[in-house]
């Protein structure tokens, strides 16, 4: 059978989810091989499995709270106090590092963006450019700051050049 995740141990459950995923891969591949069967009790099984699993999620998310949540509970406690989880996001100024920096600074947190902003550099030696304009560092920091009211600070630094700079950040 399979053992379903603890509710209370988020080590056991990082690893019953594992153990979940590896039985449902191994389960499918058996109700497949057994597909020539007309009955449906494989997928039924499978799916009261899957329903309980989901249970359990319900009853964790009821106890923890909704996922994601613990960022913004410290942030809230925090609020005020001068003393905000600082975030460095190295790589800022992309694809993900920008939407990173605004969940941060959004649910509290003081954010500082590294980046030594090369894929501007290698678009400009290329002659090639972003299908949708991307402002600069500054004007996205600038523009978050009218929007939000909150501070997001940005620094020009390759962080593979010197590890002394970065511990000094």
């Amino acid at each position: 059978g399979i053992v379903k995740p603890s509710v209370n141990s988020g080590t056991r459950t990082r690893h019953s989810l594992s153990t979940h995923l590896h039985s449902l891969s191994s389960r499918a591949s058996n109700i497949f091989r057994s597909s020539r069967s007309s009955s449906m009790a494989p997928w039924n099984a499978l799916q009261r499995e899957m329903d309980g699993w989901m249970q359990d999620a319900v009853i964790r998310r009821a106890i923890r709270g909704p996922a994601r949540s613990r960022s913004k509970v410290h942030a809230a406690a925090t609020e005020g106090q001068g003393n905000e989880p600082v975030s460095l996001v190295l790589g800022g100024d992309g694809f993900c590092g920008w939407p990173t920096a605004l969940h941060l600074s959004e649910n509290g947190h003081k954010v500082i963006i590294v980046d030594n902003l090369l894929r501007r550099k290698i678009d400009e030696e290329l002659g090639t450019q972003s299908l949708t304009p991307i402002k600069s560092p500054e004007e996205r920091v600038a523009a978050w700051k009218e929007v939000s009211g909150k501070d997001i600070e940005f620094i020009n630094m390759d962080v593979s050049q010197s590890l002394s700079d970065v511990m000094g950040l």
